[in-house]
This record gives C-alpha cells, structure tokens and sequence, in this order.
C-alpha cells in the first residue's frame, strides 16, 4: 500500500482528490490539508509514501514546502512530491 497525504486550499480540489484516492485499493490517504502549517505538524509524527501539493498555496507555494519537508521532516528514503495547480506555472522554465 502507498500512503498519501494531499495538501491543498481549494476544498474542491481537497474534496475530489479525496474521493479519488479512497476509491483507488493501493493508496491510503493518510491526510488532508488545507494549510502547509498542518501539514508539517502531521509529518513530525507521521511518515507518508507521496505527498500531492498545491502549487499555489496562501501561505507559501507549494515548491518552497516541499523544500522545508525535505530539509525538516525526518524522512525514510525518498519522498516522491506531486506538485498540482490549475493555474499556468509561473515557476516553469
């Protein structure tokens, strides 16, 4: 089994993810976010598999989160990061 967390600040978007991975028999969702802020509170105690992020995210975007996870989090292995927006990516090259 894979364990996912999603962070996202658009409920829609928090709400179908949801929805679409507890539907899906490999994956656990272990967590949704609406705030980065909860979401490294959770992964001070908690290890996930796959984080799905928000690119644009109020607080801070989801690239420099995924940054600080990384750096922070004590972490088993690699983290695979899904970054997602549905804007255009002003961080594209």
């Amino acid at each position: 089994m894979i364990s996912v967390i999603i962070i996202d600040d658009h409920p829609l978007v928090l709400n179908g993810f949801e929805f679409i991975l507890k539907n899906t028999s490999t994956i656990v969702l272990r967590g949704s976010f609406s705030s980065t802020k909860d979401a490294f509170e959770f992964l001070t105690t908690e290890a996930v598999d796959v984080i799905l992020m928000d690119i644009n995210m109020p607080e801070m975007n989801g690239i420099d989160a995924t940054e600080i996870i990384k750096k922070n989090i004590q972490i088993h292995g690699s983290l695979p990061s899904v970054i997602s927006t549905r804007e255009a990516l002003p961080y594209a090259c």
